[in-house]
């Protein structure tokens, strides 16, 4: 078990101990090309990402895909945030700690409605039903929550992200 240092502004600290927060999501850098996906493949030694080659259809159909370990020319990328069971520590919160419990990459824009609230961003109902809120959380509190970190333009970027997913572990 690795600890590394992760920062989080005071309203997303708070989230985190109201339980409301246990996602975030950090831009991968270096970008993967455009002619490559990835994902966290959590079989794999040390957090290793697999490639996930894809080839578009000629009539613009479904990628056609195959993912590769043991390719000797293919890349692999570590999460800098480290692995499941590695503990995040959020300096200037009083010793909140964080276990990492899940790892993926995904572009920005993918992530779902359940996804988007567990990433500490709200709406109020205000007469709307839960369905209509959800949606709302993901197309427009958790798209402003973003630009409000990483500036104007970054949602529509739609930039590959790492989800780290978490569990407070201390205080």
């Amino acid at each position: 078990m690795k600890e590394r240092p992760i920062l989080f502004s005071a309203p997303m600290v708070r989230a985190i101990l109201d339980g409301s927060k246990t996602q975030t999501r950090r831009v991968m850098r270096p970008q993967p090309e455009q002619w490559e996906t990835a994902w966290h493949a959590p079989g794999q030694p040390n957090g290793e990402l697999a490639k996930l080659w894809g080839w578009q259809a000629p009539d613009g159909g479904p990628f056609i895909e195959e993912a590769h370990y043991d390719w000797p020319a293919a890349v692999h990328t570590y999460c800098p945030y480290g692995q499941p069971g590695d503990r995040l520590l959020v300096p200037d919160a009083d010793g909140l700690q964080l276990e990492i419990v899940g790892l993926r990459v995904e572009r920005l824009q993918d992530i779902s409605e359940d996804d988007a609230l567990c990433e500490g961003a709200d709406m109020p109902l205000a007469g709307r039903g839960l369905a209509e809120t959800r949606r709302r959380v993901r197309e427009i509190a958790f798209p402003a929550l973003w630009e409000s970190i990483y500036g104007a333009g970054s949602w529509d970027a739609n930039p590959w992200v790492w989800v780290v997913e978490f569990k407070r572990v201390t205080p």
